[in-house]
């Protein structure tokens, strides 16, 4: 499984249409806490840190990442958000959280392109695992 562009519209695995509904509630969520919310990567850069002013970050997660229990709601949308805010809510609190902000390496080759058009909050530890996977299948 791979994460999809945010402009497909249609189709298996599509998410325009969420992405479209989506970014407006980001908007007046962060017009509603501007004071104390910064849109990750855009308005804080890649760090691990941020200002004490900031107390919330929007960040584009991809579910994927992790394993969805779909016990927590008869809506598999609403057991992903429910899943991924108790991921980021249980890495947060264990201190892991912050290692999500700063994904690339200075030298990353998709660097610039991630520093122009965002990055999937994890995605960088994704394509690492899949690297790994990738490389024990080879070798078996």
């Amino acid at each position: 499984m791979r994460p999809f562009s945010a402009w497909q519209l249609f189709g298996n695995g599509s998410v325009g249409s969420q992405a479209l509904l989506g970014l407006p509630r980001v908007i007046e969520l962060k017009e509603l806490f501007s004071e104390a919310s910064a849109i990750w990567p855009f308005e804080t850069g890649w760090t691990k840190s941020f200002s004490d002013e900031i107390r919330i970050v929007h960040a584009e997660f991809w579910p994927g990442l992790i394993d969805i229990d779909e016990s927590l709601h008869r809506i598999r949308d609403a057991a992903q958000v429910k899943s991924c805010a108790l991921w980021a809510a249980t890495a947060d609190a264990s201190g892991h959280l912050s290692e999500y902000f700063d994904p690339m390496a200075s030298d990353d080759p998709d660097r610039d392109r991630a520093e122009i058009e965002g990055w999937i909050l994890g995605f960088s530890a994704i394509r690492s695992m899949q690297r790994s996977v990738r490389k024990g299948i080879k070798e078996a």
